[in-house]
């Protein structure tokens, strides 16, 4: 493991985009999914409607976007116990949480 990767556990925070992830409720993470169909079903309406590529691209990417901060989120909110209880099988679980996101962000 690289010194950053373990100096970022060690700290109990994950940086990503340059914002702190924070622990969602069930309630927002269903909320955020709902925004993500609802973004979905517009570039849908849009591609029917025959709209221009760049707007049913920008809705596609927006919707992306989202994805990827919801999917981000969840792996916060279920890593946030690890980074309190410190024992040695969370911290090995967490290095191998943060590698992945670093591997595919």
């Amino acid at each position: 493991m690289n010194a950053r990767l373990d100096k970022i556990i060690t700290r109990g925070i994950i940086p990503l985009g340059g914002i702190y992830h924070m622990k969602y409720t069930d309630k927002q993470l269903s909320n955020h999914l709902h925004r993500i169909k609802g973004q979905l079903s517009g570039a849908e309406r849009m591609i029917n409607a025959e709209r221009s590529c760049d707007e049913v691209v920008m809705q596609l990417m927006a919707a992306r976007s989202s994805i990827e901060r919801l999917s981000l989120n969840i792996l916060q909110s279920e890593t946030d116990s690890c980074f309190k209880s410190k024992k040695p099988a969370d911290i090995k679980k967490l290095k191998n949480v943060a590698s992945i996101l670093f591997k595919y962000t």
